[in-house]
């Protein structure tokens, strides 16, 4: 499946080539209309960033103390591009923008104080979306580049001790 932009204002159609789109990429956050495959948007970036936690201090000694507290929360960040209308033949009439905005109102974080299930190329994240971003890349056109932050956790593994 590609995408082709055509030469008319504001028109993005979508050819379908018979070739599967790559597995590994693939974005879905689970009650919301963020996914990849979508009609009026594509996501064409994600960012992963997961740290620890720690702490290391100095001494006049030479010798150094590291604090181990555990994982600190991690960043997901997606990105891409949104279209003034949904691709031809795919139905609906939101724009890209629209669709974004509306599923980050109903989503952020301080709306319903609950953790939305992300995956990302068959790993999986619990998260809350804290912001978006939407900025005009081309304006003849009207395209638009979008980011959505997410903060994230992922439960660690248990043992028994």
């Amino acid at each position: 499946m590609h995408l082709v932009m055509k030469n008319h204002r504001g028109t993005a159609v979508r050819v379908n080539t018979g070739v599967k789109g790559a597995n590994l990429a693939r974005v879905q956050i689970k009650g919301t209309d963020i996914k990849s495959g979508s009609a009026s948007f594509v996501i064409t970036g994600a960012s992963i960033t997961e740290r620890e936690n720690v702490q290391l201090q100095p001494s006049t000694s030479d010798k150094i103390y590291a604090y181990a507290f555990g994982r600190a929360m991690g960043q997901l960040t997606l990105s891409g591009m949104a279209f003034p209308q949904m691709c031809k033949g795919q139905g609906g009439s939101k724009s890209g923008i629209k669709l974004l905005f509306d599923e980050y109102e109903k989503s952020r974080f301080s709306k319903n104080f609950k953790p939305l299930q992300i995956t990302v190329s068959k790993v999986n994240f619990s998260g809350f979306l804290i912001g978006c971003r939407f900025e005009y890349a081309d304006a003849a056109h009207s395209i638009a580049t979008w980011t959505l932050e997410f903060v994230t956790y992922r439960k660690p593994k248990t043992t028994d001790v």
